[in-house]
């Protein structure tokens, strides 16, 4: 997958942009009981995390990630600020498409793998050229 036609390692292939993405197989894991193999409610109600949805500030060092030239490759807007900015250390950083997501996979950790998530997961990855 990450070779090219003679067989050599494309550079950065298996650590950059859609193809370097796999399946986590922790997404129902981290809400499975391993006592009983079903849901734990508190598990899926600690997975809706606020740090995606409220957002919180970034430092330094959090915000030259986003400056990463590597970023503006991907039609992704979550690099930039409400104004269209790069963020910069005491901006926000939220992430509401991801805290939608997590709400709905621990609402169904299943979908994420065979239901409506996983296949809106899919088409976004093949427009992304996975």
């Amino acid at each position: 997958m990450y070779l090219d036609g003679q067989g050599n390692v494309v550079p950065d292939m298996s650590t950059i942009g859609y193809q370097a993405i796999g399946v986590p197989a922790r997404s129902r894991g981290w809400l499975t009981r391993r006592d009983t193999g079903k849901i734990d409610a508190e598990a899926s109600d600690g997975a809706r995390h606020p740090l995606a949805r409220d957002g919180f500030v970034l430092d330094y060092d959090e915000a030259k990630v986003f400056h990463d030239s590597q970023l503006a490759q991907f039609p992704s807007p979550s690099h930039l600020s409400a104004r269209r900015r790069l963020l910069q250390a005491g901006d926000v950083f939220k992430q509401p498409d991801l805290a939608r997501t997590l709400e709905r996979i621990a609402d169904n950790p299943d979908d994420f793998y065979h239901g409506s998530l996983a296949r809106e997961l899919a088409a976004s990855l093949q427009k992304g050229g996975a």
